[in-house]
Order: structure tokens, then sequence, then C-alpha cells
């Protein structure tokens, strides 16, 4: 077995009786033997390859290889592509404003949100009760403990009844920013080595909690015990843009733990975080990415929209866009002016060369022809009738050529 192409150790568990089928079991180097072993968070894609050697197949000896890529699912790849809002970001109050999200591969759909924002300020004490939580644990104690705190007379308690994840959500989703944080007081109280605290952040809409804090109980082989409360302020600045939910989690990751709930576990108290709280307002479907947005109001809005996949499957949410709604048309792009007037004065230069081609057209009147005695051609009648003419007879041929396309009259004898 190697792991990014260094060889590992391999220990071959024994084979116990039980449910299923025969198998080969086997744990890498380093990983924890009682059987609740969890692999540590990779920090990037780490690629594990096996190789067994010696199968008996219909009577042959034949050997597989196969990987195995460990991930973290919470990490995007390199390959990841983001719904992006792509649109005016001041569109008119009551108008269908055009926008579209960028094509997330495979994704056969999208659901659009439109929220509003508003001012976040909170302040967490026990002393309220779970107000502003969401409270996920196991039955036999109570999340308020009355009997440890760091300010005022109670604090909120996660401890292990039973070996099993317990959490504590806030009930509101941030809109982070790069100035976001989280601060509270902790204390770690009787803890086990595979009992840990944790504060964990996922973008809304997805599965994957990623941590953002962690307290394990490293010292002595049974334990620690904080001798008091610490203050922590835990920045968030890396989910800047997004929809954020935040819990604290005690988790149990393998091996002893104490079941107490008196004064064992997780303590937590005083916890504060400001910024902006997202609002939903509505959602609805755009199959092809396409969709048009009508704030009812004016003011700050936010749009985020989640890729689709196998017609029912959604991922979190993308960036958000904030929009700046008004009841003002968006200022059109400006347009270059056309010259309405003729320029006035004429070239300076005048043109150096002759025309290629000659003219089409004939000339409209006849050329000048001096005859031997002048005359007027045509005359007026006084009686409507016939005109006649006296010219000298001319020679024949004529004593002068004739212009192209203009007749010669012809001498009338008397």
């Amino acid at each position: 077995m190697t792991r990014a192409g260094v060889p590992l150790a391999v220990t071959i568990e024994s084979s116990t009786g039980g449910a299923g089928d025969s198998s080969i079991v086997f744990r890498p180097d380093g990983m924890p033997s009682d059987g609740w072993g969890v692999h540590p968070r990779p920090a990037s894609d780490l690629a594990y390859q096996v190789t067994l050697e010696g199968v008996l197949v219909d009577g042959k000896t034949r050997s597989f290889t196969y990987p195995v890529t460990v991930f973290d699912p919470a990490v995007a790849g390199a390959d990841t592509v983001a719904p992006v809002v792509n649109g005016s970001a001041t569109p008119k109050v009551g108008a269908q404003n055009p926008y579209v999200v960028n094509a997330v591969p495979r994704a056969d759909g999208y659901r659009v949100q439109e929220a509003r924002t508003q001012k976040l300020a909170l302040a967490l004490g026990a002393e309220a009760g779970l107000a502003n939580l969401v409270a996920s644990t196991s039955p036999g104690y109570d999340p308020i403990a009355k009997d440890v705190a760091a300010t005022g007379a109670a604090s909120y308690h996660l401890a292990h009844p039973e070996p099993k994840p317990q959490t504590l959500e806030i009930d509101r989703t941030v809109l982070a920013d790069k100035s976001t944080s989280l601060t509270f007081k902790a204390r770690l109280m009787w803890a086990a080595k595979g009992q840990s605290a944790r504060l964990e952040a996922k973008r809304e809409g997805s599965g994957a909690w990623q941590t953002v804090w962690t307290h394990p109980a490293v010292g002595t082989p049974d334990g620690v015990k904080d001798s008091g409360f610490s203050t922590y302020t835990v920045p968030l600045g890396a989910f800047d843009g997004t929809g954020l939910r935040l819990r604290f989690v005690y988790d149990h990751e393998g091996g002893s733990y104490y079941p107490s709930t008196s004064k064992v576990g997780f303590y937590i108290d005083d916890v504060s975080l400001s910024g902006s709280e997202l609002v939903p307002v509505a959602e609805r479907d755009a199959p092809t990415g396409a969709f048009a947005f009508a704030p009812p109001t004016a003011g700050s809005w936010v749009l985020r929209v989640r890729p689709r996949f196998y017609g029912k499957f959604f991922l979190e949410y993308g960036p958000a866009r904030m929009v700046e709604a008004s009841t003002t048309a968006p200022t059109p792009p400006t347009v270059p002016t056309i010259p309405t007037t003729v320029p006035t004065t004429a070239p300076t230069t005048a043109p150096t060369t002759a025309p290629t081609t000659a003219p089409t057209t004939a000339p409209t009147a006849a050329p000048t022809i001096a005859w031997p005695i002048p005359i007027a051609w045509p005359q007026p009648s006084p009686s409507g009738g016939p005109i006649v003419i006296s010219v000298p007879e001319l020679p024949s041929p004529p004593p002068f050529p004739s212009p192209s396309g203009l007749p010669i009259p012809l001498p009338i004898k008397k």
C-alpha cells in the first residue's frame, strides 16, 4: 500500500465471526486500532494505492491493484464552476429585469433565491435559554447548564451520554464578508482523547460542514480539563460573499469517552456575532439559468442561485449578487452623436487625378455650327402651317464632320 507514492506499513486485522461475507481487513500505519478510526481531514486530495497479491480465483493466483482517494467534501476542487449571477446592478422596481447564470457542467436546472439583508447583532447568553439556537443533543441532559458559567448564571453545555455528535446551531444565515468573525468563551472540562470541541461553518444549502476552530482533548492519556473559560475570536472572511451557517459541535472520534453529564464536556458562553443577515423572500426554479427579477420595492436585494443535478439534487448556493433596486430605469449607454449639418467649407485642395471613366450621358445642347448664312432654327409659323426655310445647297459630302448622335439639317430647295 502507498500514500502519495510513499510505501506504508499495513497491519492485517484478525478475522472474527459475525454477519457479512468473509473479507480481508487491514489498517494503514498510524490509524487507530479500536474500530473508531477517522481519517484526518486532508488539506488536498490524498491518493492511496492498494495491491492485493496471491488471490486465488478459479484455481489461479491473481493480483489486484486499485486506487483510493481521500478528499474533503467541504473544499472545492480546482475544476469547480460556481453559479455566478450576471445582470444589472440597478434593476428597476416592478420591471422584468433579465439575469442569467453561467452554466455549471452537468447541471440540469437551477433554483433562484431572492433575499433582503438586515443588520445582525447577536449577543447570545444561556440565561435566555436556547433563543436563536437549534440544539441537536442526546436525551438525558439539559444543554443549558446552571452550575458552570463564564459570566451570569448559566452557559451552554454539550456532553456525551452516548458517543454521538452533539450540536448547537445558530439559527441565522449570515451574509459573510471579509471582516465577519464570531467571538465566544469556551471551556472543555473533563474529556477523553477521543472527544473534541469544534466550531463548524457551511455554505447555506450545502451538506458539508467545515471545521473553522477546534479544541481537542489533548494532554494526559485520560484527557484534559481546562482550568477556566477562554475567549476565542474566529475569522470567517474566507466565506466572503456567501450565506453562512454556524454551529458548535462536541464530537466523539473514537476510543474512550466520559459518559457523565455533570461538569464534563464542552461549555460555551457569551457568543457574539455581528454583520448582515440574509432573509429569504422568494425562491423559484430557472430551468435554463435565465430568469427575470422584478423587485417589488426599492433598496438592497441579494440574488443567489444553486444548481440542480439528476432532477432533484441541489448543491449549495453560489456567490451572492448584491443589487440596488430603484424606481427609475437604469441609465442607457452613451451613443456617439452623429452630425446633422453638412460642412460649408469646400476642400482646400483639388483632386490630383482625372476621372477614370467618361460621362455616360450625351450633351443636352447641340454644338454651334457656322453656316454661310446665319439662320435661326426653328422659326415660329404665324399661320400654324408648315415652315419653309431657304438655305444654300450644301455640297456633298458636307465640309464638316457630324457630331456623334446629332442629325445634319438637309438643304431644302424653293
